[in-house]
């Protein structure tokens, strides 16, 4: 059983997902109710300007209303944009990536949701320490969409439309290299050691012939390929080292 430090998979981007869909159901509640109270207002002011409704002008008006409200409310049931939706598949990829680290063997570890390191914008998903070396992998959940590497760029495609124009990656690989760059800043502070820090994209998405591929110095692999592939890739280290690079890791 892999050795599990601090943080739980997914647990930053699913706080975020539900404080925005709060605050978007929150907005439109606002604005149903700015509705009504709008509607109700006009009516009395009609009233009195060009005296009572007959009932039906009063039932017209009532259903004109009930009408818009509906709307509202449907609006305010349904799935939040996708904007905010990404944060849940961004949780939701997390926690499959930390199911699939559990099937690493004895002498690994892991530290998932890591938050709170100076100088590190936002949150990292998973290190990972073992006898492979060091990881800092980046979850990422595609849902629908395919992932290709196309003339060393990333480029994710709807799976149901192949001929709509795919969108790259760049930027995200770019985080992760930045990502997996503060781990190692953060091993050589505490332990002195110059250890190499492999970044990961770890994919969850439609299959693709493409993966595992090396993009630039990001490795894109399968979510379901992962346990196996890091038993495979990177250098070996010392059990002695690896504790020591762990404790500088596991907390903080």
């Amino acid at each position: 059983m892999i050795d599990t430090g601090a943080g739980e998979a997914g647990g930053s981007a699913s706080a975020m997902y539900e404080d925005y869909r709060r605050n978007h159901r929150r907005r439109w509640r606002w604005l149903l109710r700015g509705l009504l109270f709008a509607g109700i207002t006009m009516m009395l002011i009609g009233t009195v300007l060009v005296g009572p409704l007959t009932i039906r002008e009063y039932i017209g008006f009532f259903l004109l209303l009930m009408g818009f409200g509906v709307l509202l409310l449907w609006e305010v049931a349904r799935e939040p944009p996708d904007w905010i939706e990404k944060f849940r598949l961004g949780a939701e990829g997390e926690r499959l990536t930390a199911k699939e680290l559990d099937a690493l063997p004895e002498g690994w570890h892991l530290r998932n949701d890591v938050t709170g390191w100076d100088g590190v914008l936002g949150n990292l998903d998973h290190i990972v320490v073992g006898p492979r070396g060091v990881f800092l992998l980046d979850s990422k959940r595609w849902k629908n969409e395919t992932v290709k590497v196309v003339d060393g760029q990333v480029k994710v495609g709807r799976t149901a439309e192949p001929d709509h124009k795919a969108w790259d990656a760049d930027g995200q690989v770019r985080r992760t290299i930045a990502q997996a760059m503060d781990v190692k800043s953060r091993i050589k502070a505490t332990t002195k050691f110059s250890e190499f820090v492999t970044a990961v994209m770890v994919v969850w998405a439609d299959p693709s012939t493409d993966l595992p591929a090396k993009v630039g110095n990001v490795w894109l692999v399968p979510g379901a390929d992962l346990a196996k592939w890091l038993q495979s890739e990177g250098s070996p280290m010392h059990p002695l080292q690896i504790e020591r690079v762990w404790e500088a890791l596991r907390e903080g």
